[in-house]
């Protein structure tokens, strides 16, 4: 650190405003980190998401390492990338934090207070990426670690160049006061961020559909329920909100909503397996029968939504309960959309009230077989692969 006390103090004072700026500025991390860089006298500072492996590894502490911002001229762009992609499973610095359980929140550390220069200079991380970039000192500082559950884990390391003073104790004093304030305003961007996202993938999937709409984690506990689910629970019997879960009245039933979860969760790793699709889990209650479907929880479809690195997997499930009233319009519009004629027409409608062909079949007042004939006709005129489908489809027009 540089200047007399009193500039100092400015330049912390300083620093603060700009880390409390307008969180929805697209340029406001890269003034934070300006700002940073001149209070340290430091030429690059990079803001990184990571992802941790639950059993640590000798020489791979980190799954994933994304940047979401970063200062600097002469070693940024291509180099910060590189990094991410190539090289942070060889960063030594970040192996002995992770080995030795410091991945905490507020930690900070210099590079060569936790490495060796000898066996760092020697190291293939050193030779091939930092000292090409002519960034031989560090300072790191860990805003969300492995001990936040709420937050994806993210740091930032600043760097000197070659002939500059390595960081020292009174840097480290000078970014621990600021850590906390960095800690709360990434917390805090992060959370509206993550409710943007929610709240745009919730309308999505609602679309025209007359369903109620959550969002659910891995293991099933709610994330987001939306008015009209749950109204839906409220008035019917199948389906019960209980301490932060939704649950379905059965057992059979309730271990299908939670198989269907797990299979509805969309793998971050994208290249190891491809992206699940829909489950459908119908239950029937003592009044009303449900249909449920549980798919991936779409990714970035929030337009606003900044690259905060990994996060928990997520599913969408949405809830569309039979016998629900049908607009007046509804076959008109069917037959409108599909070219249905007047006797799919009246199936269709019959079927998406009772969602079960016998039932639509004697509703109609025609034979099963008849029915069936019926909805393959309908299948190919819709595009619907199954009932749950067309169901799905129907509902959008009711």
């Amino acid at each position: 650190m540089h200047g007399t006390k009193d500039s100092v103090k400015r330049e912390v004072l300083d620093t603060i405003t700009h880390i409390y700026g307008d969180i929805e500025s697209r340029t406001r991390w890269p003034d934070i980190l300006r700002a940073l860089c001149g209070l340290l006298d430091a030429q690059v500072a990079v803001l990184f998401t990571s992802w941790s492996r639950t059993h640590i590894g000798q020489d791979q502490p980190l799954e994933t390492a994304a940047i979401i911002s970063y200062y600097g001229s002469d070693c940024c762009g291509n180099h910060m990338q590189k990094y991410a992609a190539d090289y942070h499973h060889k960063d030594p610095l970040l192996i002995e934090l992770t080995r030795k359980r410091k991945y905490r929140s507020g930690y900070i550390a210099t590079l060569h207070e936790w490495v060796d220069t000898a066996s760092f200079e020697g190291s293939e991380f050193y030779n091939d990426w930092q000292k090409v970039i002519g960034a031989p000192t560090a300072l790191f500082a860990c805003l969300s670690g492995t001990d936040d559950r709420q937050t994806p884990n993210a740091h930032i390391v600043f760097y000197r160049h070659l002939h500059r003073a390595d960081f020292n104790e009174d840097d480290v004093r000078t970014l621990q006061h600021l850590t906390p304030h960095l800690r709360q305003s990434f917390i805090l961007e992060h959370s509206m961020r993550e409710e943007a996202e929610i709240a745009h993938a919730v309308a999505c999937a609602r679309g025209r559909a007359r369903c109620g709409v959550a969002v659910l984690d891995a293991d099933g506990s709610v994330i987001h329920l939306d008015d009209c689910l749950k109204t839906i629970i409220a008035q019917n019997d199948c389906l019960v909100h209980q301490n932060g879960r939704i649950r379905l009245n059965g057992g059979r039933s309730d271990a299908e909503l939670r198989n269907a979860i797990k299979a509805g969760i969309c793998p971050e790793r994208r290249d190891e397996l491809k992206p699940a699709g829909p489950r459908i889990v119908k239950v029937q209650g003592h009044n009303t029968t449900m249909i449920v479907q549980i798919d991936p929880f779409p990714v970035s479809r929030c337009p606003d939504r900044r690259l905060l690195g990994p996060k928990q997997p997520r599913v969408i499930l949405r809830v569309f309960v039979e016998n629900a009233t049908i607009a007046s319009g509804f076959e008109c519009n069917i037959a409108t959309a599909f070219g249905l004629t007047p006797s799919e027409v009246r199936f269709a409608r019959a079927f998406t009230e009772c969602t079960s062909v016998a039932m639509a079949a004697c509703k109609c007042d025609i034979a099963t077989g008849t029915a069936r004939n019926v909805l393959k006709s309908i299948y190919r005129k819709t595009g619907a692969t199954n009932q749950a489908a067309l169901i799905k489809l129907l509902m959008q027009y009711a």
